[in-house]
């Protein structure tokens, strides 16, 4: 077995560990774990809130014993395929060791740790939307048929989990048409991909139909209850905040895959845009366009280590550390606020401090919390 895949495998392993320490066993599961485990007794191909997909776990659940360690485990496992997804995007794109080491670094110390805390549609979301780019990059590479077919097949698995794959769909199309790769759109087998999606999602579909397309009612009263409240500013603040201690990754992605890159990856950027610019425009909750971020980690790693293979040797191997050590500088400092590792008596010991912590939000905002929490964190006598 290579070093590479025994390097992946430690990461996958300290992923899915991760999921398990960071939450408290003081806690209950969450509400809305609770809806879909539920689900399980009720199997059928759709939903008011979800398409079916997530019943269908929900019942694997179930069969091997309704466990709180299997609802915990199902997500951490999502979380960490989606971390060798983006580890065999980085070598597709020509990455080496250093860019897939940094690109599993900045996905594990980010809000995908909280996004795979729970039992719910967006770990298996994320998973799908990295698949879906990794088979765009190896179909612009080789123009074989077959991943127009994979593409669709992975469309519509995304699309019976949760219907947000819609505005990636939307995006792509766009994309598509400013892209050289247009062309597409007299190719029979890319129609013939498209009616294989609709033939996979059609049960879904004849359900919605049929029950009076419920998921319309349900994204009306959330657009009125919640996304009209939350507001557009909102959304950007979150993309900031998501990894916010790799930044540096990310941005270097934005301009690499945009700018710096090959133009025959442009398309990639283009549907990223859009993507963002759909979900902005609809007012969406910030975590929708997480699934957006591995591939473009992915870039920015290569980017990166492509950059440093051009510096003097000493300083570009202090730089590699410290790229690697920032995130997990920024995960200690923020573990015990970020995440629910206190217990109930350990946070009443501990209230003063976060009652501020709440002053400071409501008056400064979300960046604001985030350095307050830094402040916290780093007073050791109230966290003993």
């Amino acid at each position: 077995m290579k070093k590479n895949t025994f390097i992946l495998l430690g990461i996958i392993v300290l992923k899915i560990v991760f999921q398990f320490i960071i939450i408290s066993p003081a806690y209950d599961l969450h509400r809305d774990e609770y809806l879909y485990l539920a689900e399980a007794n009720h199997l059928a191909f759709g939903f008011i809130e979800v398409p079916p997909i997530i019943s269908l776990f929900a019942w694997l659940i179930k069969i091997s014993g309704n466990s709180v360690f299997m609802v915990r485990l199902l997500p951490a496992l999502f979380g960490a395929l989606m971390i060798a997804v983006t580890w065999k995007t980085v070598e597709e794109i020509g990455g080496a060791v250093y860019a897939q080491v940094l690109a599993s670094i900045t996905l594990l110390f980010s809000a995908f740790l909280r996004i795979n805390m729970l039992f719910q549609p967006n770990s298996f979301d994320c998973l799908c939307w990295s698949v879906l780019f990794f088979i765009l990059i190896k179909w612009i590479k080789t123009r074989q048929t077959k991943y127009l077919y994979y593409f669709a097949m992975v469309v519509a698995v995304a699309f019976l989990n949760k219907y947000s794959i819609i505005f990636l769909m939307a995006a792509f199309f766009l994309a598509l048409i400013l892209s050289p790769y247009r062309n597409l759109f007299v190719n029979k087998h890319f129609y013939l991909a498209i009616l294989l999606s609709f033939v996979l999602v059609s049960p879904n579909l004849c359900w919605q139909i049929q029950h009076g397309i419920p998921f319309l009612h349900h994204m009306m009263a959330l657009s009125r209850e919640q996304l009209e409240i939350i507001g557009r500013m909102s959304f950007i603040q979150d993309q900031v905040l998501f990894f916010i201690g790799s930044i540096y990754v990310v941005l270097t992605g934005f301009f690499a895959v945009c700018i710096s890159y090959n133009k025959k990856y442009r398309i990639i950027f283009l549907t990223v845009y859009f993507t963002f610019a759909l979900f902005l425009f609809f007012k969406a909750k910030g975590y929708y366009a997480i699934g957006l971020y591995p591939v473009i980690i992915a870039f920015g790693s290569v980017a990166l280590e492509r950059l440093l293979m051009r510096w003097n040797s000493i300083m570009a191997a202090f730089v590699r550390v410290v790229l690697i050590v920032i995130p997990v500088f920024f995960f200690l400092s923020f573990f015990k606020v970020a995440f629910p590792v206190l217990s109930p008596q350990e946070i009443a010991k501990i209230m003063k401090d976060l009652k501020n912590l709440v002053c400071c939000v409501g008056k400064m905002g979300k960046t604001m919390f985030y350095l307050k929490t830094l402040q916290i964190c780093w007073v050791g006598k109230n966290w003993q």
